[in-house]
């Protein structure tokens, strides 16, 4: 729904590697949603800067979606291990739309 602000779930965006933690995989924003912001820990995301899967893990990756808009929106970014693995540039597709219904065990707040 517009405006809401939505935890990015590690049910939906995932990165795994046998040789690595979940606090070395790196996704690094490339792009930015045209209509709304990505947060870590209350802080604005930009193209550069990063998280890792450890914070997806801990809910501390946020999408707030802009209060007036309904439609598609991304976000892109890559990932890399911290030895020399990576994934390429890949979007995190966002639909927001007022007509579907939210329930309460969703991650709104």
């Amino acid at each position: 729904h517009p405006g809401d602000k939505l935890y990015v779930a590690k049910s939906l965006l995932e990165s795994q590697d046998d040789d690595n933690s979940a606090s070395e995989l790196t996704y690094t924003i490339v792009s930015v949603p045209d209509h709304g912001v990505v947060t870590l820990h209350g802080r604005v995301l930009i193209p550069g800067s990063t998280f890792t899967q450890a914070d997806l893990n801990e809910n501390s990756v946020l999408y707030e979606a802009d209060t007036k808009y309904e439609g598609a929106t991304h976000f892109a970014f890559t990932v890399y291990d911290g030895n020399g693995g990576w994934i390429g540039v890949t979007n995190f597709e966002i639909l927001i739309d007022e007509s579907i219904p939210v329930s309460t065990k969703d991650n709104r707040f």
